[in-house]
């Protein structure tokens, strides 16, 4: 029987030697029949960056190029690329991650035999490379599995009572059904709309909890590393003042899904109220977290690195 078509989409910004290695990767795929839509954000390297996709495009016909005029933000880069997909499945494949070369085939196998799921991923191994000497990785496989459901109520409870370190979020890296990815993210965002969407304006990981659960294959075949270079991940970014206010409007909008939602006004003010809860408990570990950040990054990393053992 004949592979059906799969879109991925390669977004890509400054970081040249990590989109070589996601081409690699893709371009030894056990499943063939792909379409490997790449866009590059408006890269400063642009000589460097034509160099690495014209050598992958001389070996592998499946890819197209389109280079933006200017920066359009990481989110709008993400929805150009959705909307050159066609076919009935995608997922998006990002320029720092390593992936095995059975990750497309594992999770189309297992996405076509689950006609309840919107999307499929795979077990991930988290590494914070933030600070190169001293590494940090965790193993997120045990609580992305704790995300299914039965129904979309249950889902969303899964998903918000799960802490954001666990790693909920790798939802939105999975192979979708193209509509139900494409109805979350109008769901959450006005595609007209010309101002910068930011990733805490983008909550399409539990929109799309809404139109079908979220399998995942037990085999750890993804790798993310979390670099300085990492959008939206640098040092100078993570542990500022702004930390707090974008920690609130993260659940602010987390509780407009809710409130969107098709549930009973019970279960929308159940989960309302654990937002609240959540929303304070990453409050409370924010403050002295980046307090303690700002007079000692050696203790932030070690408290950091043993926060992550223990769970």
């Amino acid at each position: 029987m004949q592979e059906q078509l799969i879109t991925i989409g390669v977004p890509t910004y400054n970081r040249p030697e990590g989109l070589r290695h996601t081409l690699e990767c893709l371009h030894k795929q056990t499943y063939k029949n792909l379409r490997i839509v790449i866009s590059d954000n408006c890269s400063d390297a642009e000589e460097l960056v034509n160099s690495i996709v014209n050598e992958f495009i001389e070996k592998d016909s499946r890819i197209e190029f389109f280079r933006q005029k200017s920066n359009i933000g990481a989110i709008k880069n993400l929805m150009f690329l959705l909307d050159k997909a066609q076919t009935e499945f995608f997922m998006w494949a990002a320029d720092d991650d390593e992936f095995s070369e059975s990750l497309v085939e594992e999770l189309q196998h297992t996405l076509l035999k689950s006609s309840d799921a919107a999307v499929v991923i795979s077990g991930v191994k988290v590494t914070d490379k933030m600070e190169a000497e001293r590494p940090i990785t965790i193993e997120l496989t045990q609580y992305l599995q704790k995300l299914s459901g039965s129904t979309a109520f249950d889902r969303f409870n899964n998903y918000i009572k799960q802490p954001v370190e666990y790693g909920r979020a790798r939802i939105l890296w999975g192979l979708c059904r193209r509509d139900a990815l494409n109805r979350a993210v109008n769901d959450v965002v006005n595609r007209s709309d010309k101002a910068e969407i930011l990733w805490i304006d983008f909550p399409v990981d539990l929109q799309i909890l809404k139109y079908g659960d979220v399998i995942v294959v037990p085999k750890e075949l993804f790798h993310v590393y979390l670099l300085p270079s990492s959008d939206g991940l640098r040092e100078g970014n993570l542990f500022d003042k702004k930390e707090i206010k974008m920690c609130k409007r993260s659940y602010d909008a987390y509780r407009r899904v809710v409130s969107n939602s098709t549930f009973t006004s019970d279960q929308k003010k159940y989960l309302n109220m654990i937002l609240i809860k959540q929303e304070r408990k990453d409050l409370i570990k924010i403050i002295p977290f980046y307090f303690i950040k700002r007079f000692s990054p050696w203790l932030a990393r070690n408290l950091k690195k043993l926060y992550f053992k223990l769970i």
